[in-house]
């Protein structure tokens, strides 16, 4: 509780305020301990001068007491010269109260249930008539902030009334006192209060003008002034923290600069920033780095730029490197300004800070890319962003994060060149870009090479997206244990469908359709895994068909099973291509090629029904006459004898408890059983097959077997109904 002690042989000298009234009258010796801070006055009793001493920082306690009490009992030696002997009269009994109150609150700031709980401490402090001091102001201040009953006004009007108790006793508050009623203010935000305490305190000063608390008090005071829209009692505690504490250095700004903007009190900080400004700017003054750190900050968040240069000025003009917080919030302006210029230099600023102390953020990078797609010209932001990508050794500070930033600079390149928003050469635009991709090819990441292919494929340069596209295949199966991985197992390495099928469209559109084929199948390195093969001709087949090229499809499927074989996801695509184009003879050649090699999945079956209810339904108005009602009725009977070997389930309503939405493979399937529509992408059927899917083990192959059951059920419905309009029904 003290700051320092000192040890005193006193003899017949003992504090008054711990004598009992009952104490003996006559010399003792007693060794005690005091205060330091302790100031002596001599009273007159009787014939006889007593001194006593009296602490200014807190009263003895009651051990000090009983330890009196007992040196007193002691008999003492009769001496000889006894004309120096003093006696001190006993303690008042105001004095005794005021030392019991203080221990009981000293009991009650360790721990408040000891003495009754809250609300007993509040009811003793609000009855006791006992007069205050120092220390009982103290404790009462410490023990309101315990008072978990009483909301924030109502310790705040409990300590304004110990206050004026203390105040009514000539107790004026100190340091300590001033600091918790400036926490309860801050709360309510009120300003009022902390002036009165702090005018009770300069009172106590030599020198009034300066209230001399420490930093952190000052600062809270500052922040409090701030928030309560205070400018002008701001800005003079500002000056009373310089002026006490300059012994601190120009580190003392810099770190008040800092604690208001954490506080989010920018206009507080720029108003610090203005008062030495003025000097610090001077030409030729030599200043702290830590100065303009902190006006930096402020200028940043003032969103001024015309300040910013001429910090950055200064900093230059004495050699000095910014913190790396500075160029970042400088960054951020120059970004929300769309000063690209700007930005790429105090981005190449940061490069070139010492390794480790600072990276480019994500941040920054993202906001950069985004605030630049809007623009237009010849030297677009993206482009001339490459340098800074290629220049940066730490780019984001991860690698998930720096994964993240080449994604979204790919991809925002690849839609400005297909909307046309680049005026520079294509050519030169891919050129730059390929840049940055080869630069950070270690990363194996596919979105990334997606966006790379889409960007080769829209920018015209068709043998770069097919050399990225085999070597992203190549890589995806380099080791020949993922040969021999299953192709659900592999296919998150391959590249995104929206790539290859960019890729395959510039291929029709150049007349290079075979080429991109053959390159992608017969190009550098070990042959395709035939799952990953099959995966590419899948893609091919849908694209070709958008394209308005469906005959393309016959030659890929001829091109795939020369070399692989038969594969029933490539033979399910084509059959769903085929007869929704309208070629259903070919279709069900195919199906029938299935079939006899006993390799016809559920999903077969499902195209089939597709394709002979289309058939006939054109069949109906006269469009289509291809599909014969001989043929029709064996691909029916088919179908039904497929239908049997299906189990059946007791529980009509089970694939309505299947985990499954419209996003997933088996969620058109599920919208045709109830009759809303009908399966349109030919890739349902692949991943039906292949089990391309979150549900696993039995569970796949359960919904497998009642989707199925039910999609051809409703199939069968549809062609029957339209076999009986033709005149003609296959017997079941």
């Amino acid at each position: 509780m003290y700051r320092s002690t000192r040890v005193l042989i006193v003899r017949g000298i003992v504090p008054s305020v711990i004598w009992p009234e009952s104490a003996a009258h006559g010399a003792a010796a007693l060794r005690i301990s005091v205060p330091s801070m302790v100031k002596k006055r001599t009273v007159v009793s009787g014939t006889k001068y007593v001194t006593m001493v009296q602490s200014r920082s807190s009263a003895p306690s009651l051990m000090a007491y009983k330890a009196t009490r007992v040196a007193e009992e002691k008999p003492s030696k009769p001496s000889k010269d006894t004309s120096d002997k003093t006696t001190m009269p006993p303690p008042s009994p105001e004095t005794v109260a005021t030392l019991a109150l203080n221990e009981s609150l000293q009991v009650a700031v360790r721990d408040i249930d000891a003495v009754g709980g809250p609300v007993q401490v509040e009811k003793m402090l609000e009855t006791s008539e006992v007069r205050f001091d120092g220390t009982t102001l103290s404790l009462s201040l410490a023990v309101n902030e315990l008072l978990s009953h009483r909301t924030a006004h109502a310790k705040l009007a409990f300590a304004v009334r110990m206050l004026q108790r203390a105040r009514a006793h000539n107790i004026f508050p100190e340091v300590r006192d001033f600091r918790c009623v400036l926490n309860l203010a801050h709360r309510l935000r009120k300003v009022n209060v902390v002036e009165v305490v702090k005018k009770m305190v300069l009172k106590r000063k030599k020198d009034r003008s300066r209230l001399g608390v420490d930093i952190a008090t000052y600062m809270n005071l500052i922040l409090h002034l701030s928030v309560c829209n205070k400018p002008a009692l701001r800005d003079e505690a500002i000056v009373d923290l310089m002026y006490v504490h300059q012994q601190e250095g120009p580190t003392l700004f810099s770190r008040l600069v800092k604690y208001l903007l954490k506080h989010g009190q920018a206009e507080a900080a720029n108003a610090a920033w203005k008062m030495v400004r003025a000097q610090t700017l001077s030409s030729g003054v030599v200043v702290d780095a830590s100065i303009l750190d902190g006006g930096a900050l402020a200028c940043a968040k003032m969103n001024n730029i015309d300040e910013m240069i001429v910090v950055l000025r200064k900093y230059k003009e004495l050699s000095l490197t910014p913190a790396a917080r500075v160029l970042q919030e400088f960054t951020k302006v120059c970004i929300q300004a769309k000063d690209f210029d700007a930005t790429r230099a105090l981005m190449r600023w940061t490069n070139r800070l010492p390794d480790g102390e600072y990276n480019i953020l994500a941040e920054e990078l993202v906001a950069y890319i985004r605030a630049s797609r809007n623009e237009k010209g010849k030297d677009h932001p993206l482009c001339a962003l490459a340098d800074i990508l290629v220049g940066t050794m730490h780019l984001g500070g991860s690698e998930a994060t720096r994964i993240s930033i080449l994604r979204l600079y790919f991809k925002t390149l690849g839609t400005l060149m297909a909307d046309g928003n680049l005026e520079a050469p294509a050519s030169e635009t891919l050129a730059t870009a390929y840049r940055v991709f080869e630069f950070w090819n270690g990363v194996e990441d596919r979105l990334t090479t997606s966006h790379m292919v889409y960007l080769a494929s829209v920018g015209k340069h068709l043998d770069l997206a097919l050399r990225i596209v085999r070597s992203k295949l190549d890589l995806a199966c380099r080791t020949e244990a993922k040969r021999a991985l299953p192709f659900k197992q592999l296919h998150h390495k391959l590249l995104q469908p929206f790539a290859l099928a960019a890729a395959v469209e510039l291929s029709i559109i150049q007349s290079r359709a075979y080429d991109a084929l053959a390159f992608v199948f017969d190009g550098v390195g070990d042959p395709l895994p035939k799952s990953v093969a099959a995966w590419v001709v899948i893609q091919f087949m849908n694209t070709s068909d958008k394209s308005g090229r469906l005959d393309l499809c016959t030659d890929m499927l001829g091109a795939f099973s020369r070399r692989y074989g038969v594969d029933v996801g490539v033979s399910n695509s084509y059959i769903y291509l085929k007869g929704r184009g309208g070629c259903n003879t070919e279709a069900i050649e195919e199906f029938q090629k299935l079939h006899h090699a006993s390799v016809a999945n559920e999903a077969s079956f499902c195209v089939l029904g597709s394709v002979l209810w289309n058939a006939l339904a054109k069949s109906k108005h006269g469009r289509d006459d291809s599909v014969s009602t001989q043929l029709a009725k064996e691909m029916t009977a088919l179908l039904f004898e497929f239908l049997k070997s299906l189990p059946e389930h007791e529980d009509a309503g089970a694939e309505k408890r299947i985990s499954i939405n419209e996003a997933e493979p088996f969620g058109e399937l599920a919208y045709a059983i109830d009759g809303k529509t009908e399966p349109h992408r030919s890739d349902i059927f692949e991943k039906l097959n292949r089990g391309n899917t979150r549900v696993k083990g039995e569970d796949l192959r359960r919904m497998r077997s009642l989707l199925s059951r039910a999609f051809i059920q409703h199939r069968l419905n549809q062609i029957q109904a339209q076999l009986a309009v033709l005149g003609d029904r296959p017997a079941l």
